[in-house]
């Protein structure tokens, strides 16, 4: 019953917003699905399924839900793989779970298709490591540390079957696998680094790169100084297409290169990408070669072994920051995130192949949607500030976008001295043209129920003309991850 209900206020705000709709379907005629039972399930990625003769999805996610899991009955959280038809309903036996060891909370990031068919997911768990470390100090000597179950983040990669049946998995650097002294590396205290994975490709070579964060930093970089206020590298590590090998004494075998790249401050890679012509592109954020205004967006581009870096900064006077970058066909690409620069605003910026800005654009958008649904007067009502979290480029060269409307609120007007309902955020969509801008044919819809926190994560655009959206969901029976399917107005349908 709490999920037809949260159904019907999802159309009652769709299509309220839109002035050529006047009636809203029946439950039967609209696209909806949820996916989750009791506990966080949490979507981070979404594919359509790249075999051509299957128009399902692929969900990639998490879960602490033990109705959700398939493997350990434990209660931390697990990577989640779903595959369904295209509809959006489950497959059968068409839902992994993926444990990353005892109590390790795992966090995803990302999820490949790969060239035997299979796919292969990157993110991040929280270990406890023991052992002896060694460092680097700020006086250039090496010290030598035991940690006995210090917490850390390190990268966890799972490679799957096209059935989502396990191959082979790895934590890299594991807790016989400390990063080891070297000349090139520093870290200014005695806790072990930490390493995050954001973002992953299949080089042509069938070898994956890895992209993230380490807070192992590179002395040789320009500038670095004494390192004193240097907290985190852009991680990138390639490795072989069997995965990394780690043997019960620590020698890890697999590795193709480790690079550790960026300024002075706190750099992050977010994704990477191989261009047609074997070099690499990296998108990430960073507080740039000066460090005076804030975070900004990143881009580099490198030889094929992640040397010869080139850094382009861009950005605003505040915090900006990439959540979702996408490869357009030309090599260049597309980047949605948010800036703190007018209060959190969507920002979306287009770089060609070699990394010159084609627009770069803070968007505004209407802040009331007045709508007529069920003989009731209501009216939406947000704070102003919106995040993008995940874009797409559609057939014609305009850009879809999924992320989140903050602090809203609805009041019905055809109460006397009505007040506002608070609930929270909504999921939001909307669409811009081929020059970043809102044009008189764009799309703004938002989506929510009546509980707290609704985001869009992924939005993918049908070659009919549809939008599937992904999201997340904080609904009754617990957190779940959200399918929507709209049509090219952005209106609910099958």
């Amino acid at each position: 019953m709490a999920k037809n209900i949260i159904i019907s206020t999802l159309i009652i705000v769709l299509f309220g917003c839109d002035p050529d709709t006047t009636d809203s379907p029946a439950p039967e005629d609209v696209f909806v699905k949820f996916h989750g039972n009791a506990g966080v399930t949490s979507v981070i990625d979404f594919l359509l399924h790249p075999d051509p003769n299957n128009d399902g999805y692929v969900i990639f996610g998490s879960t602490d839900s033990q109705v959700m899991k398939t493997d350990i009955d434990d209660t931390d959280t697990d990577f989640l793989l779903i595959f369904t038809d295209n509809q959006g309903n489950e497959i059968d036996n068409g839902r992994i779970s993926y444990d990353a060891g005892p109590e390790n909370n795992a966090v995803p990031k990302k999820i490949i298709s790969t060239q035997d068919g299979g796919f292969l997911m990157v993110g991040s768990v929280d270990i406890l490591i023991n052992g002896t470390d060694s460092i680097i100090n700020a006086n250039n000597q090496t010290e030598r540390f035991d940690f006995i179950n210090e917490p850390v983040t390190r990268a966890f990669v799972q490679k799957v079957d096209a059935n989502g049946a396990h191959q082979w998995n790895f934590i890299y650097p594991s807790d016989v696998n400390l990063v080891a002294a070297s000349t090139s590396l520093f870290r200014d205290d005695a806790v072990p680094s930490s390493e995050i994975a954001n973002g992953v490709i299949q080089a042509s070579d069938g070898n994956f790169i890895l992209i993230g964060r380490s807070t192992q930093v590179n002395i040789q970089k320009p500038d670095f100084g004494d390192g004193t206020t240097d907290v985190a590298d852009i991680w990138v590590l390639k490795f072989d297409q069997a995965g990394i090998q780690i043997t019960e004494t620590g020698e890890a075998s697999g590795i193709i290169f480790e690079r550790r790249l960026g300024f002075p401050g706190e750099d992050e890679g977010i994704d990477i990408f191989e261009r047609s012509d074997g070099q690499l592109t990296m998108i990430g954020n960073g507080e740039g070669e000066t460090n005076e205004n804030g975070k900004d967006i990143l881009y580099v581009t490198s030889d094929a072994n992640a040397f010869n870096n080139n850094f382009q900064e861009y950005g605003t006077l505040e915090d900006d920051i990439v959540t979702s970058v996408e490869l357009l066909s030309d090599n260049g690409v597309a980047v949605v995130g948010y800036t703190q620069s007018q209060g959190d605003k969507t920002i979306v910026a287009r770089f060609n192949s070699v990394g010159t800005e084609e627009f770069f654009k803070t968007i505004e958008l209407n802040q009331r949607e007045a709508f007529d649904s069920n003989d009731s007067r209501s009216q939406i009502e947000w704070s102003g500030t919106h995040r993008g979290h995940g874009i797409t480029q559609m057939q014609n060269g305009s850009f879809a976008i999924v992320g989140q409307l903050d602090n809203v609120s609805v009041t019905d007007n055809t109460i006397a001295n009505a007040s506002s309902a608070d609930r929270g955020s909504d999921m939001l969509f909307f669409t811009i043209n081929g020059f970043g801008e809102i044009s008189p044919n764009s799309v703004q819809r938002q989506f929510g129920g009546t509980q707290d926190n609704d985001v869009g994560i992924a939005v993918r655009h049908l070659i009919d003309g549809r939008f599937v959206l992904v999201g997340n969901m904080d609904l009754v029976d617990g957190d779940m991850i959200t399918i929507i399917k709209t049509n090219s107005r952005g209106n609910i349908t099958r």
